[in-house]
């Protein structure tokens, strides 16, 4: 699912949690490459560090914490949801 979205091999490991390897996506490619939130991985990681992300309700600060299917990624800053 990585290769596809980002379109090269490097991309960043989502780290262990809930959701299996293959079926999630890190916090870092959503809010860089999906909500267009951030141009770069370094601005995505501030933006997980000053607890502006929640997921299902809980605030994530790891930007590789997985997001998988169902899911519900909130941007606590502008209050904008992604299911």
């Amino acid at each position: 699912m990585l290769v596809l979205m980002v379109g090269f091999v490097q991309a960043p490991r989502p780290s262990q949690g809930p959701h299996k390897l293959r079926e999630s996506l890190p916090l870092i490619l959503i809010l860089r490459n999906r909500l267009k939130y951030a141009l770069t991985g370094k601005e995505a990681k501030a933006i997980c560090i000053e607890k502006n992300v929640l997921v299902d309700g809980k605030v994530r600060t790891d930007p590789n914490f997985p997001a998988g299917f169902m899911d519900v990624v909130e941007v606590s800053a502008t209050l904008t949801q992604l299911t």
